[in-house]
């Protein structure tokens, strides 16, 4: 029997009047994606990372040309830099008028089995899937205090257990979403290859 792939599903103007903020979303993956079905949900605008210029730029040309309502920006950042953090935190605010939802895509598993991977390659990892989502999280956090409702989410894995332990409140009310990476993933089922 041929399985044949699933009708695509239109956006439902899910995320209508709603900004959105995507880190690591100018390659081919998920971050990507991402950004895409942003658009087609309506959003009003999007602004989304990464460390690659020439990739960010053809990601924000691409975006823009799917809806003429979605106003699209794009800003280099690396989420291990706390300065370059705030530095995008203030762009997105100030370009979309304020941030409704951050996605927190960064994250990096490594190209080795966990077992092989140096102190310095496991702490470049988790400096950018934790670390990074942290950082962003944070800083988003302290300017969403204002704004009467906002929705985050965080890109976690296994170590989404630290931040339900570590009493991080988000700001009051507001949607806080754990999803899952493969980043962790990836590294932590590295050693049964």
């Amino acid at each position: 029997m041929s399985k044949s792939a699933p009708e695509y599903v239109e956006g439902h103007n899910l995320l209508a009047e709603k900004s959105v903020l995507i880190t690591a979303a100018a390659g081919a993956g998920i971050g990507f994606a991402a950004a895409k079905r942003v658009v087609e949900e309506g959003a009003r605008a999007l602004v989304i990372s990464d460390i690659h210029q020439g990739r960010l730029d053809a990601a924000v040309e691409t975006l823009s040309a799917l809806s003429t309502g979605c106003q699209v920006n794009g800003m280099m950042a690396d989420v291990t830099d706390e300065t370059a953090v705030q530095a995008l935190v203030a762009f997105a605010e100030e370009s979309t008028g304020g941030v409704d939802v951050l996605i927190n895509n960064a994250g990096l598993g490594g190209s080795k089995r966990l077992v092989d991977m140096s102190d310095d390659e496991w702490l470049k990892v988790i400096d950018i899937t934790l670390n990074g989502t942290m950082r962003m999280t944070l800083s988003i956090a302290r300017v969403m205090r204002i704004v009467p409702f906002r929705v985050m989410s965080m890109t976690l894995s296994h170590s989404s257990s630290l931040i339900s332990t570590s009493r991080f409140e988000p700001p009051s009310p507001a949607l806080l979403i754990n999803t899952s990476t493969p980043a962790v993933d990836s590294s932590a089922n590295a050693t049964s290859a």
